[in-house]
């Protein structure tokens, strides 16, 4: 059964909060070494997306629609999300000369709102099987 939204978003939040400080953690330890900033963003990005289904799928969303629709939105969502993150890295850090971490630590959270109302109303929506 789907989450009322309120319930929704609050355990989106709490969620997100959590494995986001994770990731942005390992963000700035992989970014020191061969990595470097963006290799780093790359990997930390791929295991928030895995870990981050499940957990809104399951847990923040209680989505039970079919798995394969949703995983298929859900990884599209991201990938654009990734496609902007890497460009504002690449142009604010790379062309710029910003500090990488400061770039991330506004993408984060910007990126986070699009997520939520996208992952509300069309990742984790009542799906009709198409």
């Amino acid at each position: 059964m789907r989450r009322e939204p309120a319930r929704a978003a609050l355990r989106w939040v709490a969620a997100g909060t959590a494995l986001n400080a994770a990731l942005y953690l390992a963000y700035l330890v992989l970014a020191q070494g061969p990595l470097g900033p963006r290799g780093a963003m790359t990997a930390t990005y791929a295991a928030g997306i895995a870990a981050g289904f499940v957990v809104n799928r399951n847990w923040s969303f209680g989505h039970r629609g079919t798995i394969g629709i949703s995983l298929r939105r859900y990884v599209a969502l991201y990938l654009g999300g990734y496609a902007l993150n890497l460009a504002a890295l690449t142009i604010a850090d790379g062309v710029l000369g910003a500090p990488h971490a400061l770039v991330q630590a506004v993408a984060i959270p910007t990126l986070a709102v699009v997520f939520f109302l996208a992952q509300r109303h069309w990742v984790f929506a009542h799906d009709t099987g198409s």
